[in-house]
């Protein structure tokens, strides 16, 4: 028998449809723009193997994750402080996002935080414990000790404190003038705020130095005068230009005292609390100890730096 005939080479295979030669790539640019599609050779484009056929590492854009929620702190039980401001019962407050931060009580809280949208914490955002050790005690005594020159001073018997705080960066600095702040506007004082770090601005932009009374208890996000007296340095850092950062302290140290002079007993004696900058070393110490004369400082508290105090103590007395 005659065997069948062998069908011929490709016969019933399905043909791929014949491909037009490649695009140059300012034509395939234009039509992409126009929505067009870009029909590509047989294993063309292939770039995610390699010559071994292992699928090689591609580059990814990570997706970004939305920011977390703010917190929403309530107290439900007692008496509880933040940076010396009283905490209402049962009302929310929302600390800086983001920010690290520390409620104290005299007498024991019961605390509710959650979320914003009153759903459970984050990971980052659920790390709360109870401290063993606090500063409070020593700021409430420094507190006291003001508080009682400012009676002196009512009564005629002196000056208001002006008050420095001095040290390290990231020493506490800012947290102690707020609670000092605090607790003497609790007190029934509208004391003077003197912020001169030029390069974290508390209550103006960096690169100024500026100065606001006191009137309320500052609020969580910071302190906000409507109208503070503000003078313009240009720098971030007072080494930039020292002669100028003299200059200006000088001014603000000059027109401060002009005013206290000019005010009711009252206000004169609530006194200053002036927020100094962290560089304390070098030419940052011979400017600190020019501003404690151009201010008039009459009483310098030092944080976290014990050369510092030694330091101050042996030269200013």
């Amino acid at each position: 028998r005659a065997a069948p005939p062998r069908p011929a080479a490709g016969a019933g295979r399905r043909r791929r449809p014949p491909f037009p030669p490649p695009l140059p790539s300012g034509q395939r640019a234009a039509r992409r723009a126009q929505g067009g599609q870009v029909r590509r050779r047989p294993g063309a484009g292939r770039r995610g193997l390699g010559r071994s056929g292992e699928r090689q590492n591609r580059a990814r854009v990570p997706t970004p994750l939305p920011p977390p929620l703010p917190r929403l702190l309530q107290l439900v039980d007692g008496k509880a402080e933040l940076f010396g401001a009283e905490v209402a019962l049962g009302d929310r407050v929302a600390p800086p996002a983001g920010a690290p931060f520390a409620l104290f009580t005299w007498s024991g809280a019961t605390l509710a935080v959650s979320a914003s949208d009153g759903g459970p914490l984050d990971s980052a955002a659920s790390l709360v414990y109870v401290a063993d050790y606090t500063p409070m005690p020593a700021f409430i005594n420094v507190h006291d000790a003001l508080d009682a020159r400012r009676v002196l001073a009512r009564d005629g018997k002196g000056r208001g404190p002006r008050a420095m705080v001095v040290g390290p960066p990231d020493a506490g600095k800012s947290t102690l003038c707020r609670v000092l702040l605090n607790y003497a506007v609790r007190a029934g004082w509208v004391p003077l705020a003197v912020d001169l770090d030029v390069g974290q601005g508390s209550m103006s932009p960096p690169g100024t130095i500026a100065a606001a009374p006191v009137a309320t208890p500052i609020p969580p996000a910071g302190l906000a005068p409507d109208a503070p007296l503000v003078y313009w340095y240009g720098h971030a850092s007072a080494g930039d230009n020292p002669a100028l950062f003299r200059f200006a302290v000088e001014r603000l140290g000059g027109l401060l005292a002009r005013r206290a002079a000019a005010s009711p007993p009252d206000a004169a004696a609530a006194g200053w609390i002036i927020n100094w900058m962290g560089w304390v070393d070098g030419q940052g110490y011979d400017l600190l100890v020019d501003a404690v004369a151009a201010l008039g400082v009459d009483v310098l508290l030092v944080v976290g730096h014990d050369r510092l105090f030694a330091k101050l103590q042996a030269e200013l007395g």
